[in-house]
């Protein structure tokens, strides 16, 4: 079962905080991620004010195949390895 990281007519602002607290990244680093709404060969980036639920609605596509996308660099360690990508599905 597949369930959406948020309320129906929430919009991304709200949805961003609560991102940045699960992955615990510092205000300044965050700053610099972009958010975009990601569907097969498309990707679309979003406004703070955009309401999530107009994006991510039943269509032929199946559910899987929508990605709310994460653009970010993220500094390593010299000693850290790089960690799988994470998919938050709707």
């Amino acid at each position: 079962m597949v369930s959406p990281f948020y309320w129906p007519f929430e919009i991304l602002a709200n949805v961003k905080i609560r991102v940045q607290k699960k992955l615990q990244v510092s205000d300044e680093e965050f700053s610099k991620w972009k958010f975009a709404f990601v569907s097969r060969d498309r990707t679309e980036y979003l406004d703070d004010s955009e309401i999530l639920f107009s994006r991510f609605q039943s269509s032929s596509m199946y559910i899987w195949e929508q990605y709310l996308g994460l653009e970010h660099k993220r500094p390593l360690a010299a000693n850290q390895h790089r960690r799988p990508s994470m998919k938050i599905y709707n």
